[in-house]
């Protein structure tokens, strides 16, 4: 069920949208934002998109309400991995072909990074931190072996800051993980396991490549509290956390898919409205109904009524990435 392929039309739909936002005019726009700031608003482009969908005039109307939806959702990803992996002093030339999309409208996150990694005007520092920031293991030790003495020693210092990754890195490659948990031990003041920082770093800083490559390694059997701990954090609304979650429905998605379904069902009875809440957004609403059925006996009265407004307030901003009244109609009828 969460594995399946999307139907033709969104996936002929969602790949129409990706390629106008690799457009090399769009391109030069998002270089003039991130790098000049001649364009100071990102709606800006997302309107240079939207135009030539309306131009498209052989286009029927329906398709055209339907890749104007996409439009925002697909490009905010799109702005999202560029704040994320560079600096505001440096875009590649043509940097949207190193872009892969999957059929869903969203980055193929693995793919790209290696093709941002492989860009040899970035110096080889920033190029083995993307590396340890995407968790690419092999491209990891390769770049380690192309530093120098004085680079690699940069490596070996404060677990505290956003360099965490890297230098954990660094450790491990050294096979010195003992001085890695000692200096965690001593800064951070925690004997937490370097895997449950790196969860916590890897969602902090809106890192889902990396926090796959952390999950996959916790036995599902015996660490469902664990999934459960990241749940918990997700729907915490008061945590300064979830605001830098930029991907928080791609995290509870995959969390939820890698479950068996006794799993899902226990999972539900405790966090059902914020799996919903998410399923609701970008790619993942075909998933809603199907999930509503079996969650809606552990929701609350007023987080069922939580639910439809949320569908009402989408169909009121006229969103067009989903048919938001028929979700609306089939929650009602539960």
């Amino acid at each position: 069920m969460y594995h399946e392929v999307p139907d033709l039309e969104f996936i002929t739909l969602t790949k129409i949208v990706s390629t106008l936002w690799s457009g090399h005019d769009i391109e030069n726009s998002m270089a003039e934002y991130f790098l000049q700031r001649r364009i100071d608003n990102w709606t800006d482009i997302e309107e240079s998109v939207n135009l030539k969908i309306e131009n498209f005039n052989s286009l029927p109307k329906i398709l055209k309400i339907k890749l104007l939806g996409l439009v925002k959702p697909i490009g905010i990803r799109l702005k999202d991995m560029i704040e994320y992996t560079y600096d505001n002093d440096y875009l590649p030339n043509h940097f949207t072909s190193m872009f892969s999309w999957t059929f869903l409208g969203t980055i193929n996150v693995t793919k790209t990074a290696e093709a941002m990694i492989k860009d040899e005007n970035l110096c080889i520092t920033k190029r083995y931190e993307l590396a340890c920031k995407y968790f690419l293991k092999n491209n990891i030790l390769l770049l380690w072996d192309k530093l120098s003495e004085e680079e690699k020693n940069n490596y070996s210092g404060d677990v505290m800051g956003p360099d965490v990754v890297s230098i954990a890195w660094g450790y491990i490659i050294k096979k010195d993980r003992a001085t890695l948990h000692r200096k965690i031990e001593e800064q951070r003041g925690t004997a937490l396991p370097l895997g449950q920082i790196g969860h916590g770093n890897t969602l902090e800083f809106s890192n889902l490549l990396a926090f796959k490559y952390l999950v996959r390694k916790v036995n599902m059997e015996k660490g469902l509290e664990t999934y459960w701990y990241y749940f918990h954090i997700l729907k915490d609304t008061e945590s300064g956390l979830e605001k830098r979650v930029i991907q928080a429905p791609d995290i509870i998605f995959f969390l939820y898919s890698e479950m068996k379904e006794n799993q899902q069902t226990r999972t539900l009875q405790r966090y059902a409205y914020n799996i919903l809440k998410n399923f609701l957004e970008f790619p993942f609403q075909r998933f809603f109904l199907k999930t509503a059925r079996k969650a809606y006996k552990y929701l609350t009265n007023d987080q069922k009524s939580n639910l439809i407004q949320d569908i009402r307030h989408k169909e009121s901003e006229k969103y067009t990435d989903f048919d938001y009244q028929t979700l609306r109609i089939e929650l009602s009828k539960m």
